[in-house]
């Protein structure tokens, strides 16, 4: 019965990992959701590979987004000093986000045949991708600023 109980408990486990990723990503990507007032933004996600459908590709990495500051709060929980290891986490990976995004959306995606923006790439496009990393960094890095303030008193 013992070894019953403990597969049992890995799956609940497993099952319980899963919800909160993907809860959290779909909050995510649903307080993201108004930059789809952009045109541009939704022929971006209609034109990414592999689904080229707009609905599937922008739950997929908006979901997907949400990983790096999931695993680096649940890796900062396992040090012993947690505040200041979510803190660390929180800059690199918002850090990241906003270098990344912009130039994965403006350069590296047109370079690799993916070309959803009609008007060029220009400064324009470049202002908002930022926005939306912006965007997208806030909705983690506040709360996990807040809460890595808590844990460092």
């Amino acid at each position: 019965m013992v070894p019953l109980q403990s597969l049992l408990d890995e799956l609940v486990g497993y099952i319980s990992l899963i919800s909160i990723l993907l809860g959290v990503g779909v909050f995510a990507t649903l307080c993201w959701s108004p930059f789809l007032l952009s045109g541009r933004f939704r022929q971006l996600f209609e034109r990414l590979p592999p689904f080229e459908s707009f609905s599937l590709t922008y739950g997929v990495v908006g979901v997907g987004a949400a990983v790096p500051y999931l695993l680096g709060l649940a890796a900062s929980l396992a040090v012993a000093d947690t505040g200041r290891a979510l803190f660390t986490v929180v800059v690199v990976v918002s850090a990241g986000y906003l270098v990344a995004i912009p130039l994965l959306g403006a350069v590296v995606l047109p370079r690799v045949g993916v070309d959803w923006d009609s008007t060029g790439y220009g400064l324009s496009t470049w202002a908002l991708l930022l926005a939306g990393a912006i965007w997208y960094t806030a909705l983690f890095a506040v709360p996990l600023t807040v809460i890595s303030t808590v844990y460092s008193l």
